[in-house]
């Protein structure tokens, strides 16, 4: 039977309590309390047996701690008499046999009581996984855990789920947790950052989703789930490389990479058995792809089974896929491109080929002006008209996407076809007259008749929805956030001279990293980023919203054969209704440069600043 006994206060300390945040006014609250009444209640600890004469405590730690900061102020202010009656306390004494039950009954308190956050309750429920159950004398099951702390789901079954998702939490860095604890930041997105394998990759996404560029709030939920799929997952569906090869990383790199799996786990280095493939992560299964019902959208799909969630392997592997492919490329005495000239090759729009490329990719689809032909249909893809020719390939490594390219000469491709098809007596695709109706046979006519019907069914549809869009603006107007839509719309109908023309005249300086296409189109985020930054009214963007409309004419009228701003009509349309003295402007310019004076070098306008609500930052956390 447990007895209870008088042990000083020295002779106890903290044994594995979910509990780590102890908040200083209640923890002052309550020493005052033992100063004045002293303990109220007993604490419960077993004897160390690592040292003995010493006992750890399972139940009153706060109690303690209190206890502790009572004695440091008696002490400082030398009242022995008052010490001597607070030092000792009552402690009620358990034996080794009855430590896992009174220990399992203080975890359920603890995750039951008010305030608990989620990093404590993530920890008790870890201490618990490594007790063991005096159920069943075995080590507590994730169904146990749900089971004991009363954690169920809507049908009253225990909610492993939830277990596992707190555990996995206690995976995220240090410093996201610390935020969690602030309040700043969802535990459920350090949830979904302890699902990734690698601690460094964990980091990393902890980095972005805290520090979101160009915004002063955390991202929501739904962000972090979409940053972590895209950057911190990667899709082995056409991935470039043999997912069912065992040979592509060596021993070491296997290792390394964490590929050998737990033991009795080992996976054979190939991705299909590989547990860091999304279907295999234990930790995910609750969230492959499914088919879940309800919300406005209808169902919605999971996480694809076929995910790689190591990231780094992926890399390895696809350079690996790459060396061979370069190899045998060598040996045909093919054309390769990596390093440096692919960066020039893929210096395009988001990774793509470079605007001025006489290269054309063999798996891309031709362009109506390409041929010239009467395609009812979309045109093909360039592989589909070379057959027959011995295409002269190019292989390509994408160094920002690491896919492999297969690429060709346009103009060498287009006469090597020309050639082909003259030699077999036919007529090549790109010489192709347009077929009259009277030549086409019914199924072509057919088949034209139902390419027009759809075009009319676009046609339509866009006059429809046009009325549509009109009404509904007219009855509600434009508020702030749809004035900056109106202005990205604007700004992309200009083109790339006018993105070039209002780059320039904002005075922004392109970075590498903004260099894709070598264009005009370089700037279009630049513009959009500084716009939003300082334009803080509906008036001002509607200003931006003006300039986009008139940005390509003016770009085009003030270059050397241009003409001069005279030309450009929706300009000077503008600037009479709003009373803008062009003409005046031109003399002033005019007579500057005539006198000598250099121009003013252009300077970035700066951002005004921007304060947010507060209620806006709180709704961003709410919903994470």
């Amino acid at each position: 039977m447990s007895a209870i006994i008088d042990i000083h206060h020295r002779d106890l300390r903290p044994g594995n309590n979910a509990r780590k945040h102890f908040p200083p006014g209640p923890l002052a609250e309550l020493r005052e309390s033992l100063r004045e009444h002293g303990l109220q209640q007993n604490l419960v600890a077993y004897p160390d047996p690592e040292a003995p004469g010493k006992f750890i405590l399972v139940a009153g730690e706060r109690r303690w701690r209190a206890t502790g900061d009572l004695l440091a102020d008696l002490n400082a202010k030398g009242d022995t008499e008052l010490i001597t009656k607070r030092e000792v306390m009552a402690v009620k004494i358990l034996s080794l046999q009855e430590v896992p039950k009174a220990r399992q009954l203080n975890l359920v308190e603890n995750v039951n009581r008010e305030g608990i956050t989620p990093l404590e309750e993530a920890d008790a429920y870890y201490e618990m996984s490594r007790e063991i159950n005096p159920a069943t004398g075995a080590i507590y099951t994730t169904e146990e855990i749900a089971k004991v702390v009363g954690k169920k789901t809507s049908d009253g079954k225990p909610d492993e789920k939830f277990i596992r998702r707190r555990l996995k939490l206690r995976n995220a860095p240090e410093f996201f947790l610390e935020a969690v604890n602030r309040g700043e930041v969802g535990a459920t997105i350090a949830e979904e950052i302890g699902k990734i394998p690698d601690g460094k990759l964990r980091e990393l996404a902890a980095t972005r989703i805290l520090n979101r560029e160009d915004e002063e709030a955390p991202m929501t939920l739904s962000q972090a789930k979409e940053e972590i799929r895209t950057n911190f997952m990667k899709s082995l569906v056409s991935c470039g490389f043999k997912t069912d090869a065992a040979d592509l990383l060596s021993i070491a790199e296997k290792k390394a990479m964490g590929l050998t799996g737990a033991p009795g786990e080992e996976a054979d280095g190939t991705c299909l058995r590989c547990p860091m493939r999304s279907g295999n992560n234990k930790d995910l299964a609750d969230e492959l792809t499914v088919h879940r019902k309800g919300g406005k959208g209808g169902s919605q799909p999971g996480i694809s089974p076929d995910l790689c969630t190591n990231p780094a392997c992926f890399r390895m592997k696809k350079l690996a896929a790459w060396a061979e492919v370069r190899a045998q490329a060598r040996e045909q005495k093919r054309q390769v491109i990596d390093g440096d000239a692919a960066k020039k090759t893929f210096s395009g729009r988001d990774g793509g080929l470079a605007y001025d490329s006489k290269l054309i990719d063999l798996d891309a689809k031709m362009s109506y002006s390409d041929t010239g032909g009467d395609w009812v249909n979309q045109p093909p893809k360039w592989r589909a008209v070379t057959k027959g020719v011995d295409v002269p390939i190019v292989f390509a490594l994408n160094p920002y996407t690491l896919n492999i390219h297969q690429l060709a000469d346009k103009e060498t491709l287009k006469k090597m076809i020309g050639e082909v098809a003259k030699a077999a007596g036919e007529t090549s695709v790109f010489d192709k007259p347009k077929a009259s109706a009277s030549q086409l046979s019914a199924s072509e006519k057919r088949q034209r008749a139902e390419a027009a019907m759809k075009a009319k069914v676009v046609v339509e549809t866009a006059y429809r929805g046009a009325r549509g869009l009109r009404e509904t603006v007219a009855k509600k107007g434009f508020g702030l956030e749809e004035t900056h839509s109106v202005f990205e719309i604007a700004l992309n109908n200009s083109g790339a001279d006018g993105s070039f023309f209002l780059g320039k005249m904002i005075g922004i300086k392109l970075t590498e990293k903004d260099k894709h296409g070598g264009s005009g189109r370089d700037y279009t985020a630049a513009i959009l980023k500084h716009v939003r930054e300082t334009a803080t009214t509906k008036q001002e963007i509607e200003s931006w919203i003006a300039l986009a409309v008139v940005a390509r004419d003016l770009k085009n009228s003030a270059g050397p054969y241009g003409g001069g701003l005279k030309g450009c009509e929706g300009f000077t349309k503008l600037a009479g209704v709003y009373n803008v003295d062009w003409k005046k402007m031109e003399g002033e310019v005019a007579a500057e440069l005539k006198a000598g004076k250099k121009p003013a070098k252009k300077k970035a306008e700066k951002p005004a600043l921007v304060t947010r609500s507060k209620s806006k930052a709180v709704r961003r956390n709410e919903n994470a």
